[in-house]
């Protein structure tokens, strides 16, 4: 079966900079999961895995707009303690 629009799709992945040094990878967690044509993945990846089936592999090279687009270096945000998850766990000064 080929992936297309109304695919539940599984996979992992792995994310390498342009010198091949990995960033990110998944594969020893779960699979990511998503529905296929209805923009819940990254258009690029969504664009890549198109047409693909069971136990294909893929290697792809991504442009920012279609991932999460540049950096911008102006937006960084603040974001309360209370609202993390381990927030109970990790504290300022606290050593575990």
């Amino acid at each position: 079966m080929q992936i297309s629009k109304g695919t539940v799709v599984l996979f992992h992945y792995r994310i390498k900079d342009l010198d091949g040094k990995e960033l990110e990878s998944n594969f020893a967690e779960q699979a990511v999961a998503y529905l296929h044509g209805y923009n819940n993945m990254m258009p690029g990846v969504e664009k890549s895995l198109e047409s693909m089936s069971k136990g294909d592999l893929l290697e792809a090279e991504l442009e920012a707009d279609e991932t999460y687009g540049e950096i911008q270096a102006d937006s960084e945000q603040r974001i309360p303690v209370k609202h993390l998850l381990s927030a109970e766990k990790n504290q300022n000064g606290k050593q575990e």
